[in-house]
């Protein structure tokens, strides 16, 4: 065996698929493809792999302190499909469930629902953390100050959803509603919540 017969290498059928006559065959498996090797099952989706198998749940993440967006894994791909895996299910709430608490309670679900979705707001990558506490009492204590708790909190789901690839803008509308129709923006911002924890 000479040199170039080394490592299984066929002289009679040379790199790029041709042929001892010198014709073209566009099946044959030569070439870089030796060895079991073939491009469509490495490469970028290696990439699609780890960023599943990863995703927000980076090492030292802490949910409530959040994390940077150095942290958050951006570039996973999978086709067809949201961009990241879903955040947390904690968030998830019942929309019938939700509507229904907010028009029986006298305003006490929509205060235990502050304290719950600024908490869960913290997931939002490259934010600095909120207190939940201090939210809740700032909405109940200082006047139009939900207005602007609407307004940020709404961003923050507008971020989040970018990440997962679903392009939004809700938080001058929700903003809007919340001067004129203060029942509307909770189920709007619940329903997006929703959506990222799928």
């Amino acid at each position: 065996m000479n040199g170039n017969q080394q490592n299984g290498y066929d002289p009679n059928y040379q790199y790029g698929g041709q042929q001892p006559g010198g014709g073209y065959d566009p099946n044959a498996q030569q070439g870089y493809q030796q060895g079991g090797y073939n491009p469509y099952q490495q490469g970028y989706q290696q990439g699609y792999q780890q960023g599943y198998q990863q995703g927000y749940q980076q090492p030292g993440y802490d949910p409530n302190h959040g994390f940077s967006t150095n942290d958050f894994q951006f570039n996973a791909y999978r086709p067809n499909q949201y961009v990241n895996p879903p955040f947390p299910p904690e968030g998830r709430i019942d929309i019938l469930t939700h509507v229904l608490l907010l028009l029986l309670t006298l305003g006490i679900w929509y205060l235990i629902w502050i304290y719950k979705t600024t908490k869960y707001l913290n997931y939002c990558p490259g934010e600095e953390y909120r207190n939940p506490t201090t939210k809740l009492l700032l909405c109940m204590f200082v006047p139009f100050y939900s207005w602007y708790w609407i307004y940020k909190s709404s961003q923050r789901i507008d971020k989040m959803s970018a990440v997962r690839g679903v392009p939004s803008d809700s938080a001058t509308i929700n903003l809007i509603l919340a001067i004129f129709i203060s029942i509307v923006p909770p189920i709007l911002m619940q329903a997006k919540i929703n959506d990222l924890t799928k």
